[in-house]
């Protein structure tokens, strides 16, 4: 099957086909019915929250979660974040959580270390690659740096 892939949508796939995860986003509604199906079939389930404080509340049902936008996104302009930094540090101060949350939105080169400092499990990229003249390069740039750090991205 496919362990390390994730289905984002059309989770009737998900049964047939043998992805190892889904990720079920904010708007989705039953989360509490589609964690139960999910867990049943053994997949890794992953969401995505928009404040701090959906963080605190949610957080325990999935194996891992995003927190967007981190800072103001590339690929979706006008796309900012709706709390402050500060807002977060006691959730990454909570050593059950912070290994499962990852910072996306509007992350490059210049924000990795912040990230990495502020004890995020990581972090997820998608416009800075996919704008980039050379995502490829840009990938590879982006992992030799999380590579000195020491981190998942």
């Amino acid at each position: 099957m496919f362990p390390f892939l994730s289905l984002h949508s059309h989770y009737t796939l998900a049964s047939g086909y043998g992805p190892g995860g889904v990720h079920l986003p904010s708007y989705i509604k039953n989360k509490d019915e589609a964690c139960t199906q999910f867990r049943a079939e053994e997949k890794i389930i992953s969401t995505s929250f928009h404040h701090p404080s959906e963080v605190r509340k949610e957080a325990g049902r999935y194996e891992y979660a995003f927190l967007s936008p981190f800072y103001p996104s590339i690929s979706k302009p006008g796309y900012r974040p709706s709390f402050a930094h500060e807002e977060v540090i006691p959730l990454l101060q909570d050593t059950a959580l912070n290994s499962r949350l990852f910072a996306l939105g509007g992350i490059d080169e210049g924000h990795i270390e912040e990230i990495a400092a502020m004890g995020f499990g990581g972090a997820a990229l998608s416009g800075a690659i996919w704008n980039a003249p050379s995502p490829a390069e840009k990938f590879k740039t982006m992992i030799a740096l999380c590579r000195q750090l020491n981190h998942t991205y």
